[in-house]
């Protein structure tokens, strides 16, 4: 059986989620502008380099957001 506090904490871990990837589908959609007029084995190395672009800025601001709370910020 599940206690409190692990469901109220995979309730929030899936809000997160929720929250995290509506705010960056509207971000993923953009991508296809980017990739407008290119070849499909363009689109796609494009795709995926945007992405790994898209990956390190999260962990760059998880990581200052990080160091605030450190901080007591």
């Amino acid at each position: 059986m599940t206690t409190n506090s692990t469901l109220a904490e995979h309730l929030l871990r899936q809000a997160i989620r929720k929250n995290v990837s509506e705010k960056l589908g509207s971000f993923g959609r953009e991508i296809g502008e980017f990739t407008d007029g290119m070849s499909d084995q363009d689109k796609k190395a494009a795709k995926l380099m945007i992405l790994e672009m898209t990956r390190e800025a999260c962990k760059d601001f998880c990581d200052k957001m990080e160091q605030r709370v450190a901080n007591g910020k």
